[in-house]
């Protein structure tokens, strides 16, 4: 007879199929509650674990990148775009490979005919003001960047077309504390100023016992190019001017950076000494301001050869 175990409180699942656990643990009535049991053979040969179907994975893929053609190995194709690109760069570089070559040799033809003209000056005697040499030269020539911006690179002046213009020196300027050696010359005009320091003519006259004689000159990019070295001048320090047979020495005193426009009043001023005052600009490469530097005159020695008996 079999028992009822629901009459007498007894609880054996032993015989349940749906349970798979011991006699003291409960039943379990749906699949999401029954215990983990190790797969059968047969269940893992059917249904193989995850990992395994990863590795497949990963082995189609890697044997579908070992046929595809790696990025280092792709044929380059020429677009039309890369024709605007390569033409752009060339005209770069040929434009830049231009401006650095003529420049260059722009620089050096004004050396060579600022050396000439420095050796044509008359130290050792009395300068003729009709009877000047000089040295012709094209006007359309040696031109310096930013020349006709200048409010002192004119003066009044007017060049004939077509004609060649002469230059003349009238005096050598001689800074030994920036090694510059330069002629000076008549006129501070546009053309002059490419090949030298000019004597603005409004000024005093360069030999003189007083006056402000004023000596423009360029800040040319090329270190120790014409006034490119002006700014290292320090309070002191010796300026020589050299001609009509007399070395004249002077010291400088003073150092102003003024605005373009405030340039004019100042080189009209009068004293009774005898000052030179130079001037350049400054603040490269927008040059926006004008540097002016103030030297005294200490001393006058004659360089008149003496006389043979």
């Amino acid at each position: 007879m079999k028992k009822n175990n629901h009459l007498n409180g007894t609880n054996d699942n032993s015989n349940n199929p749906q349970n798979f656990g011991t006699p003291n643990q409960p039943p379990y009535n749906t699949p999401y509650q029954q215990p983990f049991q190790q797969p059968q053979a047969w269940q893992q040969a059917a249904y193989p674990p995850r990992q395994n179907f990863i590795a497949a994975d990963q082995r189609v893929s890697l044997e579908r990148d070992h046929h595809k053609p790696s990025k280092s190995k792709r044929r380059w194709q020429f677009k039309w775009y890369d024709a605007i690109i390569l033409l752009v760069a060339l005209i770069m570089f040929s434009s830049a490979a231009y401006y650095f070559i003529s420049s260059r040799a722009t620089r050096e033809k004004q050396k060579k005919i600022s050396s000439e003209l420095y050796d044509l000056v008359p130290v050792e005697q009395q300068v003729d003001p009709n009877n000047r040499q000089g040295i012709y030269v094209d006007p359309d020539a040696n031109k310096v960047a930013g020349e006709q911006w200048e409010v002192f690179s004119n003066n009044g002046e007017s060049y004939p077309q077509g004609k060649k213009v002469l230059i003349q020196p009238i005096g050598r300027l001689q800074i030994s504390s920036i090694d510059l050696s330069l002629p000076i010359l008549s006129k501070a005009g546009l053309i002059e100023l490419r090949y030298g320091i000019g004597h603005h003519q409004t000024s005093a006259p360069l030999y003189g016992d007083s006056g402000l004689s004023v000596l423009f000159g360029h800040h040319m990019i090329e270190k120790g190019h014409y006034f490119n070295r002006l700014d290292e001048v320090e309070i002191g320090a010796e300026v020589k001017v050299l001609g009509n047979n007399k070395e004249y020495t002077y010291k400088v005193d003073k150092r102003l950076i003024v605005q373009p426009q405030e340039i004019v009043p100042l080189i009209k001023e009068k004293t009774a000494d005898k000052y030179l005052l130079m001037i350049t600009c400054v603040n490269p490469p927008s040059f926006d301001q004008r540097l002016l530097v103030y030297a005294k005159l200490t001393d006058v020695k004659d360089l008149t050869p003496p006389k043979s008996n």
